[in-house]
């Protein structure tokens, strides 16, 4: 009990906010992980709300940066909260082989896609799921949708539907980003 109250009064303490996990472990005595909670974006999309974290969003910048002259892509991993009609975007995967990066357009591949999104739904069990994808506007361009983008969506959305949920197409630009939401 004693450790329990150290640990509550040092994360008092701490104006950053902090997830602290304390486990017995056999032989070695207690072990503390501490894991720093990472702000987050908030895109309203009529009644639903996307919340993308800093650190994810700052991965994507970093990604469109180093392809240049290309566009790039990927998946976005997420949960779903329909009670509360919000999406926590939390992860991504764009190293997909047969993805096509150009200066002006992207074109998503499918190699491994399934297998990789079994893998993050069976280690999560089921609370991470695919959200949706992203994608890069080239230099120049804002992160406003072309109507290829609005196609793919409503596309996205068809897919989605089935389980009971919204799609993600989330646009990063070098001015910026926007987040569209699709529904059927």
């Amino acid at each position: 009990a004693g450790f329990g109250v150290d640990c509550i009064r040092a994360a008092v303490a701490d104006a950053s906010a902090t997830i602290i996990l304390a486990r017995n472990a056999p032989c070695v005595g207690t072990v503390v992980d501490t894991i720093a909670v990472q702000g987050f974006d908030e895109f309203v999309l009529g009644d639903w709300k996307a919340r993308v974290s800093h650190a994810l969003l700052g991965k994507l910048r970093a990604r469109r940066t180093a392809k240049i002259p290309n566009e790039t892509g990927g998946v976005l991993i997420g949960s779903v909260d329909a009670f509360h009609q919000t999406l926590h975007v939390v992860g991504h995967f764009s190293d997909i082989p047969d993805s096509i990066e150009k200066p002006h357009m992207f074109q998503r591949g499918l190699i491994g896609v399934d297998t990789e999104l079994r893998r993050v739904q069976q280690q999560t069990r089921g609370a991470l799921v695919y959200v949706g994808e992203w994608h890069s506007h080239p230099p120049g361009s804002s992160a406003a949708p072309s109507g290829t983008d609005v196609i793919q969506l409503a596309g996205l959305a068809t897919i989605t539907r089935y389980d009971d949920r919204p799609a993600l197409s989330l646009i990063v630009a070098e001015s910026g980003e926007q987040m569209m939401l699709g529904q059927v």
